[in-house]
């Protein structure tokens, strides 16, 4: 490691110890995320982090499902098997329910992977469920440093959104007692599901906490920080903000956009979708896209053909090139989402590629957008919102929107991969330096008592 560590202070989050100077020395980095293919925006900073730490010289261990959307991975023989908890009878629900909570596999596989390839640090992202718990323990023992990102907030709701079953931002678990969430069905709005995840949070709370195995945290916006540290204070000297990035094309054409509308992402509940619909119902001429899969879509799909919405168009799954060309040529995106966002990767999507967005106020995601500059800000839940937001940008004039796109683009130039490298690897050879003193430390300790 580079000489001269200095403690400094990291956005008000807590002293770390970092290295004066941009690190020199490559890092095995053991990334571990539940899912190994682009399945929601977790994923995708997870498989985009990834790439990038490769770019800079940097061996990326990863520790993921077995599935065979998967993308290629060099340590895919030391992937989890994914036991497909939803599409199973009732009774192997119920077996395979302590797997959730603790899975033997991943344990026995992830001390395997730590032996053969000897990581300096871990980076967690979502790993609950399928992974499970189990892998904690096996990183402590092992003296890896651990850092994790808050994609959402399991440790505070164990449907993870602070979202019920009523579709409305609920923060009644926060407090450490889920019971609330079982009695609301929150999670699939099934009981067992509900329970079983309820169940995970204190098994989590009780015998493995995150607080005693986690070194540091990430979260991506002021919103998720704030929230997190309102119910979990012990948090604030190991928390800090990592920016999240996206390569920016060289150029974009700011004046060729065509006549529609786009949401992109996950089709879910909390993401505000039926009450896009209820709105668009209303402006039979507004064309609306739809891009992407999720639980959600086959309800969109019988509402649109009850009400005969003709102007709905659903994409499916794209790839990634075809999905940047459907945002590209869209007038704009809106993003309704009704719980707490923690940023909103696809608000920046869409501003790299100049075109526009609708936003709910809401969560982190209202943090990205300057109204009237980058985009226009709704009301989360509200039909009548979306409707007056889309009627005054009918007549919205061809000089004033390449303006609008135009910021957009230049305003995404911010959240640059360079700088998210920095930031991470400074956190990360903190950590690998903190963790070698508390070694020293605790065999000098040792050592005097014999």
């Amino acid at each position: 490691m580079t000489a001269g560590l200095i403690p400094i202070l990291i956005d008000n989050f807590g002293p770390l110890i970092l290295h004066a100077t941009t690190s020199t020395l490559a890092l095995k980095v053991l990334s571990i995320n539940k899912y190994h293919y682009l399945k929601g925006g977790a994923d995708n900073i997870y498989l985009q982090g990834s790439k990038l730490l490769e770019k800079k010289g940097h061996e990326v261990i990863h520790f993921s499902t077995v599935d065979k959307r998967n993308e290629s991975s060099s340590t895919s023989e030391y992937f989890v098997t994914n036991p497909d908890f939803l599409n199973k009878s009732r009774i192997k629900q119920l077996l395979l329910s302590v797997r959730y909570l603790y899975s033997y596999e991943a344990k026995r596989k992830l001390k395997r992977l730590i032996k053969d390839h000897k990581p300096d640090v871990a980076h967690l992202h979502i790993f609950f469920g399928e992974i499970s718990l189990s892998i904690l323990p096996v990183l402590k023992k092992a003296g890896i440093p651990v850092v994790m990102t808050l994609h959402e907030y399991k440790m505070l709701c164990p449907a993870y959104t602070l979202f019920d079953q009523n579709m409305k931002i609920c923060e009644k678990c926060a407090t450490g007692n889920y019971i609330p969430s079982v009695i609301k069905r929150c999670v699939g709005n099934n009981f067992l599901y509900s329970m079983l995840s309820a169940t995970e949070g204190y098994f989590r709370d009780w015998i493995i906490p995150y607080e005693k195995y986690i070194d540091h945290f990430f979260t991506y916006s002021d919103f998720s920080s704030t929230k997190h540290l309102e119910y979990k204070t012990g948090l604030s000297k190991k928390m800090s903000y990592l920016n999240n990035f996206i390569q920016v094309p060289e150029q974009v054409d700011h004046s060729h956009h065509e006549n529609y509308y786009l949401y992109f992402g996950r089709l879910s509940r909390e993401k505000g979708l039926l009450t896009l619909l209820k709105a668009i119902k209303q402006e039979p001429e507004v064309v609306l896209k739809i891009a992407g899969e999720g639980p959600l879509r086959s309800v969109m799909e019988e509402y649109c053909k009850a009400n005969d919405l003709k102007n709905v168009k659903f994409l499916g799954y794209l790839e990634k090139e075809q999905l940047n060309a459907v945002i590209r040529n869209a007038t704009f995106t809106i993003a309704p989402s009704e719980w707490y966002e923690t940023f909103g990767m696809n608000i920046l999507e869409s501003m790299s590629l100049g075109t526009p967005v609708i936003v709910s106020k809401i969560g982190g995601m209202k943090e990205l957008v300057k109204e009237g500059k980058t985009g226009f800000l709704i009301k989360p839940g509200e039909e009548d919102s979306i409707l007056d937001c889309i009627r005054s940008l009918k007549n919205i004039g061809k000089n004033e929107y390449i303006k609008l796109s135009t910021q957009c683009y230049e305003f995404s130039k911010n959240f640059s991969e360079e700088s998210h490298y920095r930031t991470l690897i400074k956190v990360y050879e903190s950590q690998i330096a903190m963790k070698k003193i508390n070694i020293q430390s605790h065999t000098k300790n040792t050592n005097m008592q014999r």
